[in-house]
């Protein structure tokens, strides 16, 4: 139920009750029918905002467990991302490692070295990225 409704409910439930209320004590009865109205006014209000609360924690139960399952997707996904980014820049570095010494010894294509470059800044630039998102 929405915030909005709920209001209304129990708004609708206050003024019904208030009304009820105002009828009795208005109307031509003997004392002691009034006192019993009024204490069935009060039973049946009382029952009535126990199912709006109820209710609401019902709702709120709900949201929570919700909100509870997508922040652990959220870290499950934020570990996997992680995970990811760093297993691509631990082999963009163990990589160049390799490029440097062969570049020493001329054995490489200046393509190779092309693509490790792009490859290796894109992937640390995401996982700094991430990092510094995580750390805020």
């Amino acid at each position: 139920m929405k915030k909005n409704s709920r209001n209304i409910v129990v708004g609708a439930i206050l003024v019904g009750a208030a009304s009820y209320v105002a009828g009795i004590l208005t109307a031509p009865k003997k004392g002691k029918e009034t006192r019993e109205d009024i204490r069935h006014a009060s039973i049946n209000l009382k029952i009535s905002l126990e199912k709006s609360l109820k209710q609401l924690y019902a709702d709120s139960t709900k949201q929570l467990e919700r909100a509870l399952n997508i922040n652990q997707q959220l870290t499950t996904r934020t570990k996997q991302e992680l995970e990811s980014l760093i297993t691509a820049v631990k082999h963009a570095r163990d990589n160049i490692k390799i490029y440097l010494t062969s570049l020493r010894d001329g054995d490489i294509e200046e393509e190779q070295i092309t693509l490790l470059l792009s490859d290796g800044r894109d992937n640390t630039e995401r996982l700094k990225f991430f990092v510094d998102t995580l750390e805020k």
